[in-house]
């Protein structure tokens, strides 16, 4: 007897196992999964595997004779169920550490940008990367083994089966168990990283609308059919609603002044603006971890309801200085030459005399940002290779510390108020970026709850450097005439509705960010800014406070004179065709999956945290939120439009 005996059929029975695994295991880290979720992605998945292995069988009986053909059918199917098992690895990799789906753009994203995300992937070897890749060769090693005993056998064969047989066991004891809510470590201060719910029937209603949505979760069914319905059903969605011309290259007329005010734009790395003292409730249990930016907030006026486009901080640049949306693609075209075709704010402002610096401290080449910023038109750039030689900590996997920013920002904003010069800069941080490692807080946090407390440490970090960089600025006098703005390029997810970090986070904890501005005419107003608002808003609104008139069509309301805001907005995930939100003055919220799930629809006056989901197929609400998921398309339609 052969003690190795791995034919196909025996490796699709391992992969089916190993599948049935992770999908058991979902439920139970992520709270839009439920057991029923996890039973019909199962066995859509199981479905797969079934006819490759019936196709490879029928191949061996229809050419039993024909050694040849065999061997090719075998050497096919064994390359199709390794590759099978590759993405099935990795989407559970992929799913324990962000709670994101894979499907293919996102893997022709890794591949394409291997490179560049090498440090991301080295910083995150551990054992929860490691385990799927342990079981997935176990199960084929059971799966291949021929041990002598027949009793012995049975029991391999079955230890295979039970991840299989528990995805409905588990849907059952569910169903008659119902679920305990677990607390929440945002709001509570512990534990907020499996979401609140009532009880199993609320959850089924908030998360499992549709029953429809669970064929469509699987690993394999996501990949192949979640993807070609999703695109299916946008591009008949995008059909209906059709596309509105809201941009045209801006130009400015300069005309003579005496004065123009400096603008200094800082931007707060993955900052979500429930993080920042000004924006929490009155009578918050925890203390405040920006004292120095709740104390500029209280002499300046705070946006209260504030997005970024994509939460992506390559692209939210572009959303940030350019006035639209960036390219609703992963690859950060932008920062290719000739890939910025529209002007952007240091042109613009170039055009009144203005001088123009951007500065960071993680590298220029990563995402080719130094390409990026020579396109939006910078006259300078400090980023990472500027302070070769020089001995400043590095800080995870994309820079060095942000300390390293004050002085040559201080010195070169200094250097034109004194010679007289007006000047736009930007300032993009670096300590809030995972691993949320910070000097002081060197160890990467192995928990999304040791996360949440890192990434507050290095806000308390980034805090204190913008502190100083202001006492350098205002003791040379130069906030006296500088037009200032603080923001979040995109906010930061901890798993409060199942994922981690940004890329796509389509809820307010990776969209909405902070957004507080201060200007230098006096007398200055604190009253804050109400309305729906965006980062495409900051280009007008820094064009009118230069003074310059200006040609064109820009979709962004200026902060300063616009009382209203807009009356819906739209924001979209970094992946390709991953999930678009679409918002409205009347505080009701849209999240649209590409059918990987069933719509999301929020009142956010009455749940700001998104727990209830009040879209119900087949009910009156439908109808409400497939008309503004329409809206939704049309925008989306009418910036990527710009780039047509």
């Amino acid at each position: 007897m052969k003690r190795l005996a791995l034919t196909p059929c025996r490796y699709y029975f391992a992969i089916g196992a190993l599948i049935a695994l992770f999908l058991i295991q979902r439920p139970l880290a992520n709270p839009q999964w439920s057991a029923g979720t996890a039973l019909q992605a199962g066995v859509a998945d199981l479905l797969i595997l079934l006819l490759l292995a019936a196709a490879h069988w029928v191949v061996e009986r229809l050419w039993s004779e024909g050694a040849g053909a065999v061997r090719a059918s075998r050497a096919v199917h064994f390359a199709l169920a390794t590759a099978i098992i590759t993405v099935v690895v990795f989407s559970q990799i992929l799913f324990v550490k962000t709670g994101e789906l894979l499907d293919f753009a996102i893997i022709e994203f890794g591949l394409r940008n291997a490179a560049a995300l090498k440090g991301v992937a080295s910083g995150e070897m551990d054992w929860e990367t490691a385990q799927p890749l342990l079981f997935a060769l176990g199960f084929v090693a059971l799966a291949g083994i021929n041990l002598p005993r027949p009793a012995v056998r049975r029991l391999v064969r079955l230890t295979l089966a039970m991840p299989i047989l528990l995805l409905p066991a588990c849907e059952l004891a569910e169903r008659m168990n119902g679920r305990e809510a677990a607390a929440s470590p945002v709001e509570a201060g512990k534990g907020l990283y499996r979401g609140v719910y009532a009880n199993w029937k609320q959850q089924e209603l908030a998360w499992n609308a549709s029953a429809r949505q669970g064929w469509t979760m699987g690993i394999l069914s996501g990949m192949s059919f979640g993807t070609a319905f999703g695109r299916l059903e946008f591009d008949t969605y995008s059909r209906k609603a059709g596309v509105e011309r809201i941009y045209a290259a801006p130009s400015v007329h300069v005309e003579a002044r005496q004065t123009r005010p400096n603008v200094l734009v800082v931007v707060l790395e993955s900052i979500r603006h429930d993080v920042i003292g000004a924006y929490r409730r009155a009578g918050s249990a925890s203390s405040s971890v920006t004292p120095f930016i709740d104390e500029f907030a209280r002499g300046s006026r705070v946006v209260e309801r504030a997005y970024t486009t994509i939460p992506h901080t390559s692209k939210a640049l572009v959303g940030l200085y350019c006035g639209t949306f960036p390219r609703f693609d992963p690859e950060i075209t932008e920062g290719t030459a000739g890939g910025l075709s529209i002007p952007c704010l240091p042109t613009l402002l170039a055009r009144a005399g203005y001088r123009s610096a951007h500065f960071q401290t993680a590298s220029a080449t990563f995402e080719s940002r130094g390409q990026l910023l020579r396109n939006m038109g910078f006259d300078d750039f400090t980023t990472q290779e500027s302070f070769a030689g020089e001995n400043w900590p590095t800080l995870g996997y994309l820079g060095i510390d942000d300390r390293a920013l004050i002085r040559p920002a201080a010195q070169w904003m200094v250097r034109q108020h004194r010679a007289g010069t007006p000047f736009f800069a930007s300032v993009l941080t670096l300590a809030t970026h995972h691993p949320y490692v910070s000097p002081g807080n060197p160890t990467p946090p192995e928990t999304p709850a040791e996360a949440y407390a890192s990434y507050l440490e290095g806000l308390r970090y980034t805090d204190r450097v913008i502190a100083d960089l202001f006492a350098e600025l205002d003791k040379n006098g130069v906030l006296d005439n500088t037009l200032v703005i603080i923001t979040g390029d995109h906010g930061e997810g901890f798993a409060e509705h199942g994922q981690i970090a940004h890329n796509g986070t389509a809820y307010e904890e990776g969209m909405r960010v902070p957004l507080i501005i201060r200007s230098p005419v006096a007398p200055a107003s604190t009253e804050p800014i109400r309305g729906l608002r965006q980062h495409i808003d900051v280009m007008p609104t820094v064009l009118e406070a230069a003074g310059l008139t200006t040609a064109g069509r820009l979709p962004g309301r200026s902060l300063l004179t616009d009382a209203n805001g807009h009356a819906s907005l739209i924001t979209s995930c970094f992946y390709k065709d991953y999930c678009l939100t679409h918002l409205d003055d009347a505080g009701r919220k849209l999240i649209y999956l590409y059918s990987r799930r069933a719509l999301e629809h929020y009142d956010l006056n009455a749940d700001p945290h998104e727990r209830a989901n009040l879209f119900v197929p087949d009910a009156p609400q439908e109808a409400a939120a497939e008309e503004q998921l329409l809206s939704a398309v049309r925008l989306r339609n009418s910036y990527a439009s710009v780039w047509e």
